[in-house]
C-alpha cells in the first residue's frame, strides 16, 4: 500500500483537500489494467452515503460528474454498470433521478447517421433465462408518488408493457406489447396489440386485426 489513512475517531475528517486555485484539487494516474483506479468499500454503511457530491451551486455551464471514453475497441460492454444483487431488495431503486424544475429529467442522444444507425436506443431487457408466455419484457409506469391525497391518487394510474406471447425459443420471440390504465385504482389491461400485429381494445386476446370488447363508436 502506498498510502494509507486511518481514522479511529468519530472527530474529524480523516482526508481534507482544500483547494483554493483554479486547478484539479486531486488527480489520480493509475497505469492497472484491471483493478479499480478508485475502490470505495462501506460494508458497514446504513443510511449514509458512500459517495457524495454535494454544494455544487455556483454551476453554470459545468457538470457535477463527467465521465468519457474515447476507446474505439468494438466489443460489448457497459460504461457506467450499476448493479443491486440482492433479489430480496424489491423496494430498491438503482437509478433516481429527481428534477425540480421544467427542464428534462433524461435526455439521451443516439449517433448521427440514417435511418435506423440515427438517434438514441433505450432496452428494456429481462434476466429471465428461460420466457415464458405472460412474463413481462420490460414497462414503463406512470404515478404521481408525492400527491397529498394518498392511497389510490399514489398508485400508478398508467403502464405501457412488453409480454412474452409465448414460450421462448431458437426460432420464437413472439411479443405483445399492452396498454394500461385506471380512474381509481392500479393500472389494467385496456388495449394490446399481439405478436402478429392484431389490436385488441377492451381484449386481451384479439382475433381480428381490430377487435373491440364493446362497440365501436365513430363521432
Amino acid at each position: 500500500t502506498a498510502l494509507e489513512i486511518e481514522s479511529t475517531t468519530a472527530l474529524g475528517t480523516a482526508l481534507l483537500i482544500d483547494q483554493d486555485v483554479n486547478r484539479n484539487a486531486l488527480e489520480i494516474d493509475t497505469e492497472a489494467t484491471s483493478y479499480a483506479g478508485i475502490q470505495l468499500t462501506a460494508p458497514t454503511m446504513t443510511i449514509g452515503n458512500v459517495f457524495h457530491v454535494y454544494s455544487c451551486n455556483s454551476l453554470t455551464a459545468g457538470r457535477i460528474m463527467y465521465l468519457q471514453s474515447d476507446s474505439s475497441d468494438t466489443s460489448s460492454r457497459k460504461l457506467v454498470d450499476i448493479v443491486n444483487d440482492n433479489t430480496a431488495a424489491t423496494g430498491a431503486t438503482a437509478v433516481h433521478i429527481q428534477q425540480d424544475s421544467t427542464g428534462s429529467a433524461l435526455t439521451a442522444i443516439g449517433a448521427a447517421g440514417s435511418g435506423s444507425a440515427s438517434g438514441a436506443v433505450m432496452k428494456l431487457q429481462t434476466s429471465e433465462t428461460t420466457v415464458v408466455d405472460g412474463d413481462y419484457l420490460g414497462r414503463i409506469e406512470f404515478s404521481a408518488p408525492s400527491e397529498a391525497s394518498g392511497t389510490d391518487a399514489i398508485l400508478a394510474g398508467a403502464a405501457i408493457w412488453a409480454e412474452a406471447d409465448d414460450t421462448f425459443a431458437a426460432d420464437n420471440n413472439s411479443t405483445e406489447l399492452v396498454f394500461g390504465t385506471n380512474t381509481s385504482a392500479a393500472y389494467t389491461e385496456r388495449m394490446r396489440i399481439d405478436s402478429s400485429g392484431r389490436v385488441g381494445i377492451g381484449s386481451s386476446n384479439p382475433s381480428d386485426y381490430n377487435s373491440f370488447a364493446d362497440d365501436l363508436v365513430v363521432a
